[in-house]
């Protein structure tokens, strides 16, 4: 039996445990069921069955579902994703887009803002596992400088599979990432088979941010996870392509204009506004291009992009999936689905989705022609089955007078010239840009290898770390500052499409002065404090002033580590990015993006630990992780077990009843000393009630009971005993139940009670 849980059977019956206890149910009372917003109902019992294929979960009966991807099992590539909002009556839309990430490969982007949940499943091949996913997920929470650790569970779903959550809290928000793995035996080999690779896993992960709902989005999502099922006797089998004509909408003609960005054209209404996020660019065996397409007046919008498809093996194909994916959404209707020839004999298919008043619209293009297949096959590590797709896209856009009926015209335009030659070098010289000293109170941080120095007054968040072992990792850092809207995004990653920094320099003020809104675009070359090469890009616009600061972080060390991953080459360099857009051009972050720039570093991380996922509860005395069951550990506090009763043990205190007031402050209450108070910066210093002064406690404590009393000065020992007979002095009953409740040993409690009998108190 653990030494004192018969005193700690005991004490729980004293006054002061049973008034800690009371006034603690009634707060715990008041805080889940009187201050709650929503009381349990009928309909949260009430659950509807989501079935996609292979894969299968739950959700209430009021949520409402949105597929954006339904499944889809590409040569071992999984992928799915879909929308789940609990609450529809909260009327909040979702804004969906789509972009090109680091490697020119298109990704859907779904905002995951609470009470919208994201679910994504996917082949992970890049996490060893489902607990080094997970570990480094927390330890990136853990060590932001935003926001709390709140909970990180391990998770055992009713089906019997393996998953995590993991929440912080930021204020009186909540951000949450639950992931389940969903590998089977069945599922292992087909991938095997398709991959070679033994590694991949099967991910679903659940997330939403800034949940302010009282748990509810939170408890919706971890029952979607203790829910989810993958059933491999369940094909996701693609329909055949049926062309479904859609209603023709009148185009009012406008003069039009031809846009020309290096090999593709074509032809766009005049007043259409053009960003061109991504200029057309070739390198080898990446291609890539995005332009979005604006209608401020009508708040109209659209986005072109260009890349190299290795998911879909042919136009049709695409097709067929996007058609299931709109036709099997509880969401929406499908209206739309028609082949179509361009001016130049590219063949097209559009996909269109209606939702109440607006459209979805998906157009693809196969712009694949000789001499492009030439180039990508004849470049290094070009690959022979992927073939050049248009894509643009589009969604909640009005039925009628929106933007759809000029992209669909766009679309049928565009042209990619055959006898277009890529220039990957350009002698173009930027001038230098002279730093100045910029004087701010500044504080330096340190994110897993990269070094950066922040304003003092800028609020710092830890998105993702920076894998040096990967080439497809990106390590991502938020900037904010209190009263302004504008935000700072700090980027690390292996850059893969551009040669060098020069390249991309040149490309970037390109794709800056082409757009509509530019009024006016500078690029400069700059060199660090600490050597590094950069190119800082500013860009006037109607709508504000953009920054883009990149720095060549490579190093020597960075290199030879990266070198042992299969997938290195020597084009490869370290990009650092800090980057600030559509600031106001009276209140910009301009001098802070250029200190930031300066200031930043790479160097190759010693820590090479292997992250271990730890379980947190917001019921544990300072959120403290587990070590061993009912044993805790707090980085500040140390080690302690924790009753169900709320006691606890201290390793250095012995049995206290703490009272916490925040992460890193409690009283706690010790039978011979009374109420003490503690904090990270004081323990192991604690402020006594009883003596109005600092108490310091060390190892000697538990076995000899002294302690050092900055009252008097001096070393001295408890006197429990004492302790009670002054506490109870002239109610010798009282005094005598203190004695024998208390955890003096029965020969103390004999010469207690003996003494009061024969003297009194």
């Amino acid at each position: 039996m653990f030494v004192g849980t018969n005193f700690c059977a005991r004490i729980k019956n004293s006054i002061p445990f049973k008034l800690l206890f009371l006034a603690g149910f009634n707060f715990w009372i008041q805080s889940n069921f009187l201050g709650s917003e929503e009381l349990p109902d009928e309909k949260t019992s009430l659950f509807k069955k989501i079935q996609d294929g292979p894969i299968s979960f739950e959700v209430t009966e009021q949520s409402s579902v949105d597929y954006l991807k339904n499944y889809y099992d590409s040569k071992g590539l999984c992928f799915a994703q879909y929308i789940v909002n609990p609450r529809p009556e909260s009327a909040f839309i979702p804004s969906i887009g789509i972009g090109l990430n680091n490697l020119g490969e298109d990704v859907l982007i779904s905002e995951s803002n609470s009470p919208n949940i994201t679910i994504i499943i996917q082949t992970n091949s890049e996490d060893e596992n489902l607990y080094k996913w997970a570990s480094e997920k927390q330890k990136n929470w853990n060590e932001s400088p935003t926001g709390v650790l709140y909970s990180s569970n391990f998770i055992t779903t009713k089906n019997g599979f393996n998953g995590v959550s993991i929440v912080r809290e930021i204020n009186e928000q909540k951000d949450f990432y639950i992931s389940v793995d969903l590998t089977t035996k069945e599922w292992s080999e087909k991938n095997y088979n398709s991959t070679g690779k033994k590694d991949n896993w099967l991910q679903m992960q659940i997330i939403s941010f800034n949940d302010t709902s009282n748990e509810s989005v939170l408890s919706n999502a971890i029952k979607i996870a203790d829910s989810v099922n993958y059933n491999h006797e369940k094909k996701q089998i693609l329909p055949i392509f049926e062309e479904i004509k859609s209603e023709k909408q009148q185009i009012i003609t406008n003069s039009k204009v031809t846009i020309t960005d290096s090999a593709i054209s074509y032809l766009v209404p005049k007043d259409l506004k053009i960003e061109y996020k991504k200029p057309y660019f070739e390198n080898g065996n990446y291609t890539i291009a995005q332009h979005n397409f604006e209608n401020p007046e009508e708040d109209l919008s659209a986005t072109l992009i260009v890349h190299i498809e290795k998911k879909y093996p042919d136009l049709e194909t695409w097709a067929r999936h996007q058609i299931s994916t709109w036709t099997n959404s509880p969401s929406g209707i499908l209206v739309g689905a028609e082949k179509f020839r361009t001016k130049w004999r590219n063949n097209g298919i559009l996909v269109l989705r209606q939702t109440g008043g607006t459209l979805d619209f998906s157009i693809s293009l196969d712009l694949t022609n000789p001499e492009w297949k030439k180039r990508n096959l004849n470049s290094s590590g070009g690959i022979d089955h992927g073939w050049l797709r248009l894509q643009i896209v589009g969604f909640y856009d009005p039925v009628f007078e929106g933007i759809f009926p000029t992209v669909l015209e766009i679309a049928k335009s565009i042209n990619l010239e055959k006898s277009f030659e890529p220039v990957i070098s350009n002698n173009e010289i930027l001038q230098e840009l002279e730093f100045q000293n910029f004087k701010f109170d500044s504080k330096r941080y340190i994110h897993k290898g990269l070094s950066f120095s922040v304003p003092q007054e800028f609020g710092v968040d830890y998105i993702k770390f920076y894998d040096q072992s990967s080439i497809t990792s990106e390590g991502i850092i938020n900037l904010s500052k209190e009263f302004s809207n504008s935000f700072i995004t700090i980027k690390v990653f292996t850059e893969n499409i551009f040669p060098d920094l020069s390249t991309w320099g040149i490309y970037a003020k390109s794709a800056a002065a082409k757009s509509s809104s530019t009024t006016n675009v500078s690029a400069k070359n700059f060199t660090t404090k600490n050597g590094l090469n950069g190119i800082f890009i500013k860009r006037n616009s109607i709508d504000g002033t953009d920054y883009h600061a990149n720095v060549d972080l490579s190093t020597e060390s960075w290199k030879k580590n990266l070198q042992l991953n299969t997938s290195y080459s020597e084009n490869l360099w370290l990009r650092g990015e800090i980057s600030s857009t559509k600031n106001p051009n009276n209140n910009s972050f301009f001098e802070t993006a250029l200190a930031i720039a300066d200031s930043i570093i790479y160097e190759k991380s010693d820590d090479i630990r292997v992250e271990t996922f730890f379980e947190i509860s917001p019921y544990t005395l300072f959120r403290s992780p587990e070590i061993s069951p009912s044993w805790y550990r707090s980085h500040w506090f140390g080690s302690f077990f924790q009753s169900n009763e709320g006691w606890i043990y201290h390793e250095l205190m012995g049995w206290l009843f703490p009272n916490q007031i925040s992460l890193s402050s409690a009283w706690v209450w010790h039978e011979a000393l009374d109420w003490l108070w503690v904090s990270e910066n004081s323990f192991p210093y604690f402020y006594s009630v009883e003596y109005h002064n600092w108490l310091y406690f060390d190892e000697k404590f538990l076995s000899r009971e002294i302690f050092f009393n900055f009252n008097t000065k001096e070393w001295q020992k408890t006197n429990l005993l004492q302790k009670i007979l002054k506490d109870n002095s002239g109610d010798e009953p009282k005094t005598i139940i203190k004695i024998l409740e208390s955890s003096l040993s029965e020969n103390e409690k004999l010469n207690g009670v003996g003494r009061v009998i024969l003297f009194g108190n």
